[in-house]
């Protein structure tokens, strides 16, 4: 097994129709998720061991966050 890291600016860009500013769409994250796919199933799998709070605090996001991921659908 392989561990990857990405570390990456993302822009914020402004719509020219809507007038909205959001992050430009990078290849690796679903729209609208701010999790990739591999990671939401990283969290899904932690969370059957640990606390939802205990995860939270090691990714440094709220537990709404984490049981959105493990609720969502």
């Amino acid at each position: 097994m392989h561990n990857a890291f990405i570390y990456a600016c993302v822009p914020r860009v402004a719509c020219s129709q809507c007038g909205k500013t959001g992050q430009a769409p990078v290849p690796w994250a679903r729209s609208g998720s701010g999790f990739s796919q591999l990671f939401d199933a990283f969290v899904i799998a932690l969370a059957r061991e640990v606390l939802v709070k205990i995860i939270a605090d090691l990714l440094e996001v709220g537990t709404d966050r984490i049981t959105g991921r493990l609720f969502a659908g």
